[in-house]
């Protein structure tokens, strides 16, 4: 793995699922994971027996997480305490630059009802040359970016990315699918795509 932009971990290496490092000469075992407003850390010192497990009602909070880990692995540990908190301040990503592109499909293609078996129900409305989309308490605006995939005007809260959305162009029987990235990554993963039921 490359190695952390904090000098006091090294020989970040991946193994069986777990990230196996040196921190300031003590090795853990650790592994952070995000989905869907939630974060949590696992970790274990293996020298001293001791685990460490994290637990937050928050997504995309990865420098909250890693202030808050390594500020109790500094006191597990015994170390002189570092100010963690003071280092790794959250960053904000810059808002994207989201323009228009002209259409190249009649947009009420798009429009309906879309359900996922675990994320429930998602509509999607036609607005002009943009859509309204609703998922949960979620509300977004989304405009055109080719390739049948919107982008939201605005990022879905403080320092997160805007969301993306692409629609399938489905074969003859097929429903029509909106790929929905929740974990913000562009390229969407399959439990993450919802199904035009109306």
């Amino acid at each position: 793995m490359p190695e952390p932009d904090e000098p006091e971990v090294q020989h970040h290496s991946y193994a069986l699922g777990w990230i196996h490092e040196s921190y300031r000469g003590h090795t853990l075992v650790v592994h952070d994971g995000a989905i869907d407003g939630f974060t949590a850390h696992l970790g274990f010192v293996p020298e001293t027996g001791q685990g460490l497990i994290i637990l937050m009602n928050r997504e995309r909070a990865a420098e909250a997480l890693k202030a808050i880990a390594y500020s109790a692995y500094d006191r597990l540990l015994g170390l002189e305490p570092l100010d963690w908190e003071r280092r790794l301040k959250e960053t904000p990503e810059p808002a994207q630059d989201v323009r228009d592109v002209a259409l190249d499909f009649p947009i009420e293609e798009v429009a309906g009802s879309y359900e996922h078996p675990a994320y429930g129900l998602l509509t999607v409305r036609a607005i002009g040359d943009r859509l309204a989309m609703q998922f949960r308490d979620l509300r977004l605006i989304l405009v055109y970016r080719g390739g049948r995939r919107f982008l939201s005007l605005e990022p879905i809260l403080d320092s997160a990315p805007h969301i993306s959305v692409q629609f399938s162009r489905p074969k003859p029987g097929e429903p029509l699918k909106a790929v929905v990235p929740l974990n913000f990554d562009d390229d969407g993963d399959p439990v993450e795509v919802f199904s035009r039921v109306r």
